[in-house]
C-alpha cells in the first residue's frame, strides 16, 4: 500500500507522455523538392498552427481551449489572417535577393477543427501540413528560404532533380540541416551541443529515467561512473554508425527497446540491493540501443553535409552534458540519504517501481502505436 501513490503517479505520467516521446523536439520538419522543369515544392510537414496563430488568437481574445466552441466565422477569420502573415514572413528569394512568387496551401477550416478535436480528446499536439509551390525562371539559379521566427527551428531536407544551386536559408539563423553548411564549425558545434542537451533535459524523459535507474542502485560514485562510461561509449558507437549509414534499425524497433531497457534496469533495482559486475555489460548493451535512438533524432534535425563530423561530435557532447546534469542533480538531492537505513525502502524501491511502471507503459504504447 505504501508504494501505491508512486505507482499511480507513474501510471498517469506514463500515459500522459507516451506519445510525447516521439523525439521530434519541437523542430519543424520541412522538405524542399525540385523537379526537372524547375518547379519547386516546399512542405512544412508538422506545422505548429496553434503556436503560429497565437497573435491572431490574442486579437480575438481567445485561448486555445476556447477554439473548439468558437464560431466558424471567427475560426475562418483567424486562419485567413494567419495565412496572410505566413505569406509575408516566409520569404523566398533568388541569388539577387529578389522575391520568388509562390502559392500557399494553408490548413482548411475543416482540417483545423479536426486537429483541435485531436488535441482536446486525445491530448496530442496537432500537426498540420503547409505546402508552398512555385516555378523558377531560367535566370533564377539560387533559392534562399527565410522561415518565420515563430517556427523556432526548422530541419530542411532537399530533394533536387534539376541542376540548380540550392542555398536554403543561408541568412536564416534558426535553420538546421543543409543551411548550416554556410556557418562556421564553431556555430554548428554550438547549435548541436544545445540540441543534444535539450534532447535530454528537459525533453528526453525516457533517457533521464534510464540514467536515474542506474543511479538508484549505485550507492558509490565509482561504480556509477563505470556504468555511465559504458553507456556513453556504447551510444557514441551506434550513433556514429547510424549517422554514417552503416547500420539502420527502424524506429518502431528502437523505441520499444529503449522503453524495455528502462523496465529492465528499474526492475533489477527492485530485486537486488547489490550491484553485480555484469550490470555494466548490460548497460553497455542498452547503450547501443539508445545510440540508435539518438541517431534518429539527429537525422530528423538534419546534419550539415560539409560539417557532419562536427555536428555529430557536438550533438553527442550535448547529450553527455545533459546526462551528467541529471546525475549531478540526483547526487545533490540524495547523496546524504545513501547511508541511511531507510534509503532503499523509502527511496530506491518506490522510485524504481515507478520508473519500471512508466517504462512498461511506454513499451506497450510504442509497440501497438498508441
Amino acid at each position: 500500500m505504501k508504494y501505491l501513490i508512486p505507482l499511480l503517479i507513474a501510471l498517469q505520467l506514463g500515459l500522459a507522455n507516451g506519445k510525447a516521446l516521439a523525439h521530434t523536439d519541437g523542430v519543424t520538419q520541412a522538405r524542399l523538392t525540385f523537379d526537372e522543369d524547375r518547379q519547386f515544392r516546399l512542405e512544412l510537414l508538422n506545422f505548429d498552427a496553434l503556436n503560429f496563430l497565437a497573435p491572431e488568437l490574442a486579437k480575438e481574445n481567445l485561448r486555445i481551449e476556447d477554439l473548439p466552441d468558437a464560431p466558424e466565422s471567427t475560426l475562418f477569420a483567424i486562419l485567413q489572417a494567419g495565412q496572410q502573415r505566413l505569406l509575408q514572413e516566409l520569404q523566398l528569394r533568388d541569388q539577387q535577393g529578389d522575391p520568388i512568387a509562390y502559392s500557399l496551401s494553408f490548413p482548411s477550416l475543416e482540417t483545423f477543427r479536426t486537429q483541435l478535436q485531436v488535441k482536446t480528446t486525445l491530448q496530442q499536439e496537432p500537426a498540420f501540413l503547409v505546402r508552398l509551390s512555385g516555378h523558377l525562371t531560367d535566370k533564377q539559379q539560387e533559392l534562399v528560404v527565410r522561415f518565420p521566427d515563430a517556427l523556432n527551428q526548422v530541419a530542411l531536407k532537399t530533394v533536387t532533380i534539376a541542376r540548380l544551386h540550392i542555398a536554403p536559408g543561408e541568412q536564416t539563423p534558426n535553420l538546421l540541416g543543409q543551411a548550416t553548411t554556410q556557418q562556421s564549425w564553431l556555430a554548428v558545434a554550438g547549435r548541436y551541443i544545445q540540441l543534444g542537451f535539450v534532447h535530454i533535459v528537459p525533453k528526453g524523459l525516457d533517457h533521464i529515467l534510464f540514467v536515474l535507474g542506474l543511479f538508484l542502485l549505485s550507492q558509490r560514485l565509482k561504480p556509477l561512473i563505470w556504468q555511465i562510461s559504458a553507456f556513453t561509449l556504447a551510444h557514441t558507437f551506434t550513433l556514429a554508425l547510424s549517422v554514417y549509414g552503416v547500420i539502420n534499425l527502424p524506429a518502431n524497433i528502437v523505441e520499444p527497446l529503449i522503453a524495455l531497457s528502462i523496465v529492465f534496469i528499474a526492475a533489477e533495482n527492485l530485486y537486488t540491493s547489490k550491484l553485480h559486475p555484469w550490470r555494466t555489460l548490460v548497460v553497455f548493451a542498452f547503450g547501443l540501443v539508445h545510440g540508435m535512438g539518438f541517431a534518429g533524432v539527429l537525422t530528423e534535425l538534419g546534419i550539415p553535409a560539409h560539417q557532419q563530423l562536427s555536428a555529430l561530435i557536438a550533438f553527442n557532447l550535448g547529450v553527455e552534458l545533459g546526462q551528467l546534469s541529471v546525475v549531478a542533480l540526483a547526487l545533490l538531492l540524495l547523496h546524504r540519504t545513501y547511508v541511511k537505513g531507510w534509503y532503499r525502502e523509502l527511496i530506491a524501491i518506490p522510485a524504481s517501481a515507478a520508473i519500471a511502471c512508466i517504462g512498461l507503459i511506454w513499451s506497450v504504447q510504442r509497440v501497438v502505436g498508441l
